[in-house]
């Protein structure tokens, strides 16, 4: 049977997508997020200890990149009566995307030399405690997956008894007064070093809909603008497509092309407030 999208159904998609981003978007855990301005008022020249010479350009100046994803998503997911399971799996994805964004920047800046690098064997508790020093009051630790350093951070964990509770079920180290939490990092991310932070010095401009240049080579519908105004999470729904599933049979699906993003600066990074690990050993999660 034909299907076509329903627009009351798509707003209340777009809903929960919003609101699902808004709970779970890792960007204002790990960095202090400011919403694009394309010119600065009297009050709001710098962000954090960053200056902008141009009043009149604002954040215009800054790079910018889109963490999202294009795809031919079947009709009948966002007319469904119970979207959630999907909106999840697509916020999962956007949350990874902006990990991989913030770890390729601040690698990135280590290459440039703007950032410590701290070579290690091992992410021991001795450390730990000494790369605690190098950074102003961290509070994030992303570690790559490798079977080893996951045991040797276990073991000191168990040690030390670290029982907090900070709201969520997390892994987390006391370096001082500094609690740190620590996020593990698939190998297959691509991501191949450590980096501590602390997210009170990274610092990123976030663009809301409406405040970037339409997605390159995508044709959308504009009713559904009004949907993601004001919203940092910008969602288009494309043209509708049917498309032959199966090669050499009569089945058919309609589909629509989709496409949410969300677009966020180059990350600028206050001095001492974060390093780059660097293994010295080959990794293996075997």
């Amino acid at each position: 049977m034909t299907q076509s999208l329903e627009f009351d159904k798509i707003r209340d998609f777009i809903r929960l997508f919003h609101y699902q981003y808004s709970e779970e978007t890792l960007l204002p855990e790990i960095c202090d997020v400011t919403l694009f301005q394309e010119k600065f008022s009297e009050r709001y020249g710098t962000i954090g200890n960053w200056e902008f010479p141009s009043r009149d350009r604002g954040h215009s100046g800054l790079e910018y990149n889109q963490i999202g994803q294009r795809s031919l998503t079947p009709i009948e997911i966002l007319n469904s009566e119970h979207p959630l399971d999907i909106i999840q799996s697509y916020v999962r994805r956007l949350r990874l995307g902006e990990r991989h964004y913030i770890l390729s920047q601040l690698n990135q800046k280590a290459e440039n030399n703007d950032i410590e690098t701290i070579p290690f064997d091992e992410p021991t508790h001795v450390n730990f405690q000494e790369w605690c020093s190098q950074v102003r009051q961290p509070d994030h630790l992303f570690l790559p997956l490798d079977t080893e350093f996951h045991n040797t951070v276990f073991d000191w964990r168990q040690r030390n008894d670290y029982n907090i509770d900070i709201g969520e079920a997390a892994e987390i180290a006391i370096s001082g007064r500094s609690v740190v939490k620590i996020h593990w990092v698939p190998l297959s991310s691509g991501i191949k070093h450590g980096y501590l932070l602390s997210s009170e010095g990274l610092d990123i401009v976030q663009k809301w809909f409406g405040d970037s240049p339409d997605p390159s080579g995508f044709s959308y519908d504009s009713q559904y603008n009004i949907l993601s105004e004001n919203r940092p999470l910008m969602v288009y729904i494309g043209d509708e497509i049917v498309e032959d599933e199966e090669e050499n049979t009569e089945k058919f699906r309609e589909k629509v092309d989709f496409l949410y993003r969300a677009v966020v600066s180059e990350l600028m990074v206050e001095s001492n407030h974060a390093v780059r690990l660097q293994p010295t050993k080959s990794l293996s999660n075997d």
